[in-house]
């Protein structure tokens, strides 16, 4: 029984030392399946980021676009018939008036009224965007405005709008008292 109990203990005994650690080819495959799924969730998380970019772009250019016409319908709208015929005058928030082809203009990504350099929109309107490739053409019975709204950081991402205002002009009738 005494060597039955030595030859069980031997056999314990190398086997435990056989368990202690890892081999060289187990680390080596635990490392390659790490650097594989690293991959994977970093592929994952730049198209995830790419895509909410995009996202953001779309949902910004569509508010700004929104928040300059909303700031252009009324002074486009409800141009008033000037001195000479066929010509308009434009007041813009009861202080500028203007012919309406000197009214709006764009510079460094930003539209201004006038040539005193008033900013139609705040600058937190803008969010991460600008404006560029700023058009007008002003005839007497319309006003058609078109841009495009770039984001800063990527200029690959790019949406042109166009807006078309048509003037009440002497079919406006405004209200004493009213500006």
């Amino acid at each position: 029984m005494n060597v039955l109990k030595r030859r069980v203990s031997r056999v314990r005994v190398s086997r435990l030392r056989s368990q202690t650690g890892f081999t060289l080819t187990e680390m080596l495959a635990a490392i390659l399946v790490l650097t594989l799924l690293t991959g994977v969730v970093s592929t994952g998380v730049a198209g995830a980021v790419d895509i909410y970019r995009r996202e953001r772009f779309a949902s910004q250019s569509q508010v700004l676009a929104g928040t300059i016409y909303n700031s252009l319908s009324t002074p486009f709208r409800f141009m008033k018939d000037g001195t000479e015929t066929g010509t308009y005058m434009v007041k813009y928030n009861g202080e500028h008036a203007a012919q309406p082809d000197s009214l709006l203009y764009e510079e460094n990504g930003r539209l201004y009224v006038v040539d005193d350099k008033h900013p139609l929109l705040m600058e937190k309107a803008y969010g991460n965007c600008d404006v560029e490739e700023f058009h007008r053409d002003i005839s007497s019975d319309s006003v058609d405005i078109s841009f495009a709204i770039c984001d800063k950081t990527d200029k690959s991402l790019k949406k042109e709008y166009e807006f078309h205002f048509k003037p009440l002009g002497s079919n406006y009738k405004q209200e004493e008292g009213t500006t």
